[in-house]
């Protein structure tokens, strides 16, 4: 909706943020409705304390931690900023004055995407986070091939696979975290997972910074590079913490 303000509604840059702002205040009204499932802290003073200790990871799963979420992570919103700020900026000139509506597009269905295939990622278990690189990998090459072809229709396919990733790690994330994590830091941990996973929306800032000096087809043959490395760090956690 907010796509659709700005590429052809009144005031394009107020209306769409005007969408946000509603939805926004509208959140709070329907939480005061919703039951707390946690009782307060008896000891309100050891609070801090007690949130420090909710983000450690417990010790029997770190090395699962290091070698499974922790390089996943990153990419989950990786994906999403290579698909709906990385890839219309590269196709810009074949779109023309479409370019709002197009990036648009991008977002939607990189995340539609993302949602269809969460219930796969359930039901691949263990084998989630493997599978959800491997898909990364293969969205990051698309993207790198993109940015010589400069195709819309292969940037698009560049994010419905990219979107698949995203569903894919974020779901198999979680269920990692659901298995370290009692119930007592599981609120803690599972904000640790989402940190990590946020930092990835630091990709595209930091390809535009570097392309001062570097050309696209380099930097995203890079992170191309750089997903293969993951899915191999990945790919052996998983099997030498099966066991765990």
């Amino acid at each position: 909706m907010a796509g659709a303000l700005a590429q052809w509604g009144p005031w394009p840059m107020v209306s769409p943020y005007v969408v946000h702002v509603l939805l926004t205040a509208a959140v709070p009204v329907l939480l005061l409705r919703v039951p707390e499932t946690r009782p307060p802290s008896p000891d309100p003073a050891g609070l801090p304390a007690k949130l420090v200790d909710d983000l450690r990871v417990p010790a029997p799963a770190r090395r699962r931690f290091w070698l499974v979420v922790l390089p996943m992570a990153p990419w989950v919103f990786g994906a999403a900023g290579l698909a709906y700020a990385v890839m219309p900026q590269l196709v810009e000139t074949r779109v023309g004055e479409w370019g709002l509506a197009y990036a648009t597009g991008l977002t939607v269905l990189m995340l539609g995407m993302g949602v269809a295939v969460q219930p796969v990622a359930k039901r691949l278990r263990g084998r989630a986070p493997v599978a959800a690189m491997s898909v990364m990998l293969a969205g990051a090459a698309l993207c790198a091939a993109d940015a010589v072809l400069l195709s819309p229709w292969l940037a698009a396919a560049a994010a419905a696979v990219l979107g698949m990733g995203y569903g894919i790690a974020v779901v198999s994330g979680l269920l990692e975290i659901q298995r370290m994590a009692g119930a007592d830091d599981l609120a803690g941990l599972t904000g640790v997972y989402y940190m990590l996973a946020y930092t990835g929306f630091l990709l595209p800032a930091l390809l535009a910074g570097l392309s001062a000096w570097l050309s696209y087809p380099i930097m995203l043959a890079a992170v191309a590079g750089v997903a293969l490395i993951c899915l191999a760090v990945v790919a052996t956690g998983v099997r030498v913490t099966a066991r765990a």
